[in-house]
């Protein structure tokens, strides 16, 4: 059997063999509850309390302010519903938001809040000059993600973050940083947020775990009640091998990240080159202004579906927009950036991850390229 090269790390990544050691030690080990009275637990416990401290120092916050989640939906929902309690007035988002903020904030419309779509750029992010100008005294909250997880487009979130605030210092800023975290530097402290959420599985960690940074002194209830455990907020018995597994997670990244994002960046100068040299229509993403990990291609007269499945049969995978919502043939990100209908259909995202190879690379161009040429000599015969 031919080994598959996996191209789609934005919609989840392998777990590392170190994340994988840890937790089957975790399993054996820490099958302890946190918060039994016994010195085994209290052990636990302490273990916990490291994790969230190796959690909170790579992106720059309290240990005190990091609260573990199931993941990335769990956090932005926490965020949204538990901060608009009690609140009234305007939200500010746009319509190329991940899916779990997008349909929360309908909600909260449904539930009274005005909500306010900011338009975005041609790459999905958003202009200071945009923000202030939306912003107002009855703004409640202004929630953006700090990667696009279709473009790769990066939101300036520490200078929108701010632009909000000096219109109404009182609106909550609330960032999905899930794309952002283990590949660009962030530091929550430095951008002015008051949530940011983040989750394991992007970056070789385990599923079903992630976090939600809440800035010391902000109000939020929870969602779930309970026990009163993650400091009342987030209620039910810790999920201790998948945090002890993020926390591990974390630690695989945190010193790497500077050189997984230069062989990034090369990598989409391999992809760049093959497809100018092989295709004709086409759109991609400025390298400059993007993740280092995501190379979205947008092809002219092509559904992406198809191109997705003639790769697979040659054993690499690549995506078509957010694993959430890709049974949808266009995706809100076409849309929301204005993507004409001949292109709309034709978005191939590739995120890279730490497996991947120069030999890799170029055989997903070529193969990409011969894909996109055959399906389009097929068109043309067929009319």
């Amino acid at each position: 059997m031919n080994t598959i090269k996996y191209f789609d790390n934005c919609a989840t990544s392998k777990i590392s063999d170190s994340v994988l050691d840890c937790m089957h030690q975790a399993e054996r080990d820490c099958y302890f509850n946190p918060s039994a009275l016994y010195n085994a637990a209290a052990s636990v416990s302490a273990k916990k309390e490291a994790a969230r401290a190796t959690v909170a120092k790579f992106m720059g916050a309290d240990p005190a302010e990091i609260y573990f989640t199931s993941g990335g939906t769990e956090s932005n929902n926490t965020a949204l519903f538990g901060a608009a309690k009690g609140k009234r007035g305007n939200i500010i988002t746009t319509k190329v938001e991940h899916a779990s903020v997008y349909y929360p904030v309908a909600e909260l419309k449904n539930r009274g809040f005005d909500v306010k779509y900011a338009p975005v750029r041609s790459d999905g992010t958003v202009s200071e000059e945009t923000i202030s100008a939306l912003t107002d005294s009855e703004t409640a909250m202004v929630a953006l993600m700090h990667v696009n997880n279709e473009t790769g487009g990066i939101n300036d979130i520490k200078k929108l973050c701010a632009a909000a605030k000096k219109i109404n210092p009182k609106c909550l800023f609330v960032c999905d940083g899930v794309q952002a975290f283990g590949k660009i530097p962030v530091n929550v402290k430095n951008l002015g947020v008051d949530f940011y959420s983040v989750s394991a599985h992007k970056i070789y960690g385990p599923k079903g775990v992630g976090a939600l940074y809440v800035k010391k002194g902000v109000g939020i209830s929870p969602l779930i009640y309970g026990g009163g455990q993650e400091s009342k907020l987030r209620s039910g018995t810790e999920n201790i091998v998948g945090i002890l597994g993020f926390a591990a997670a974390v630690d695989g990244v945190k010193d790497r990240m500077k050189d997984y994002a230069d062989r990034y960046i090369y990598f989409k100068r391999i992809l760049n080159n093959i497809i100018t040299d092989k295709v004709t229509d086409f759109v991609v993403f400025p390298t400059e202004t993007t993740a280092p990990n995501i190379f979205t291609v947008i092809f002219r007269d092509i559904k992406a579906e198809v191109i997705l499945h003639m790769l697979e049969d040659k054993n690499i995978i690549v995506g078509n927009g957010s694993a959430c919502s890709s049974k949808s043939m266009v995706s809100r990100v076409a849309e929301g950036i204005g993507l004409p209908r001949n292109y709309a259909e034709g978005m191939i995202r590739i995120s890279f991850g730490s497996d991947n190879t120069d030999a890799d690379v170029a055989l997903l161009g070529e193969s990409l390229c011969e894909a996109v040429n055959t399906l389009r000599k097929l068109t043309r015969r067929s009319k």
